[in-house]
């Protein structure tokens, strides 16, 4: 008797031994669970913001160093005409900046930067965002056309040659020739004043500006042929230039 109400009773205790969780206690672990997992996911979306912002920070930091550097290029290079000292020219045709014609740009070579302010009318072919500045530049290539790096003479394309030759350079009227690629004209000599001709470099006239969707982009202007807006660098909200005047004119700066 004694030895069958021991047996029993190690049976009831192994039975009780593999009872499951009352629903009072499966409902405290699922609260528990449910407040985990919505504290880990907020953390996980705060953590993604924050990552998200400084990622935007860090493309808008990027994108107006890249814009800053292609504008300090751009003018560091404004007025360069190979070995044009002194652009001859009656006016400088700034009221022409949006013109095609290549006839009217040999007068405005001595208007290196033409300055448009955020109140200034914006001439027929430019449409900027409000209150942004603009800026018109003009140079020469650094390169001559067809030497390594640079495009072979196109056409399509405006090129200023300018005579190396001291005879030529010396007479009014034959210092450069401003001309279409492959033009005929392009006959100026070479420093020893042999029959070669000098070098020719592309002409670039183009219109800095930020656009209504806060886009960096200039216009570039071809002869005969309508402008044509290339954008540069996103999310540019803003563009404010102040100059100043060169008080050693002929050092090259």
């Amino acid at each position: 008797m004694t030895h069958s109400s021991s047996l029993r009773s190690r049976r009831l205790g192994r039975r009780s031994s593999q009872l499951g969780l009352t629903l009072v206690e499966m409902m405290v672990a699922m609260v528990i669970g449910l407040v985990l997992v919505v504290a880990m996911s907020a953390m996980f979306v705060n953590s993604s913001t924050s990552r998200r912002e400084v990622e935007l920070s860090s493309d808008v930091i990027e994108s107006g160093r890249y814009g800053i550097d292609v504008l300090s290029r751009e003018l560091s290079q404004t007025g360069f005409y190979g070995l044009l000292a002194t652009p001859a020219g009656a006016t400088s045709n700034v009221g022409n900046l949006c013109s095609n014609s290549i006839a009217l740009w040999g007068d405005s070579l001595p208007s290196y930067v033409v300055g448009i302010q955020g109140g200034d009318a914006d001439p027929a072919c430019l449409a900027r965002k409000a209150g942004t500045d603009a800026v018109f530049i003009q140079r020469a290539s650094t390169c001559a056309a067809g030497a390594a790096g640079c495009g072979a003479e196109d056409s399509a394309l405006a090129y200023l040659q300018v005579s190396e030759c001291g005879e030529e350079y010396n007479t009014a009227g034959k210092q450069f020739v401003l001309k279409k690629g492959n033009d005929a004209a392009f006959i100026l000599k070479t420093k020893a004043c042999a029959a070669a001709t000098a070098e020719r470099r592309q002409v670039y006239r183009r219109i800095y500006f930020i656009s209504p969707a806060d886009v960096l982009s200039y216009i570039e202007f071809r002869p005969d042929a309508g402008p044509v807006t290339v954008p540069i660098v996103e999310n540019i909200e803003q563009m404010q230039i102040s100059y100043g005047f060169d008080t050693k004119p002929g050092d090259g700066s």
